[in-house]
């Protein structure tokens, strides 16, 4: 496990570190989910569990390698932990046909109204189980009006934090976040106004900045 991490990203770390890492990613996330074990844990979450200023690629050289050990078991984009994964599983049922539609949705997902019509679910009935996806990871909930699927979401984050860091960007506007995303322009409102609530970019009177990294 060790050895990849050099061999792929020429990054060394002792073993003796690596390990208290890994116990670290997993008594959190342990933790966690003993006070609620209905709730996987997605990336983003178990990344920042760590205090420790490390790269992504070794938390998640450690979350694979605690899969394949049978110390975390995975679904989809989302963690669990093992005593607890069999009961969620099986509770799931209920998620598979609205995860198919915010897949085909994809980047831009329409107004709960219009799922609740597509679905054919009665938008009283559809609107608190999306609030359970929600909490669940499954879903973001941009607004009151807007969900988008995680995976989706954090696609995004990444596209667009790699393009502004690669393009030497420091001041953006909405156009310029619709076209690195391909997100048409009434969304990206939405989604940069979800973005300065999580403290992520500032709105300036021209434009906006980003402030910190999304995972932090």
């Amino acid at each position: 496990v060790i050895d990849e991490l050099y061999k792929h990203h020429k990054w060394l770390i002792l073993r003796k570190n690596w390990v208290y890492l890994q116990k670290l990613i997993l008594d959190e996330l342990y933790k966690k989910q003993d006070h609620n074990f209905n709730n996987g844990t997605d990336f983003i979450s178990l990344s920042n569990t760590i205090k420790i200023k490390v790269p992504d690629f070794v938390v998640q050289n450690i979350i694979n390698e605690s899969v394949k050990t049978q110390k975390l078991k995975r679904y989809k984009n989302l963690y669990y932990y093992p005593k607890h994964f069999a009961q969620n599983v099986k509770n799931l049922s209920w998620w598979y046909d609205i995860e198919k539609k915010f897949k085909k949705y994809g980047f831009q997902p329409p107004k709960v109204k219009t799922i609740s019509v597509d679905l054919g679910i009665d938008l009283k009935v559809l609107e608190p189980t999306l609030k359970k996806a929600s909490s669940f990871g499954y879903l973001i909930k941009i607004n009151e009006n807007r969900y988008i699927l995680s995976t989706c979401f954090n696609e995004i984050v990444s596209l667009f934090e790699e393009t502004m860091k690669n393009d030497n960007i420091e001041k953006f506007t909405v156009k310029k976040f619709s076209q690195i995303t391909g997100i048409t322009r009434n969304l990206s409102v939405e989604i940069l106004e979800y973005f300065d609530k999580k403290g992520f970019t500032k709105r300036l009177e021209e434009g906006r900045v980003i402030l910190k990294s999304f995972k932090d």
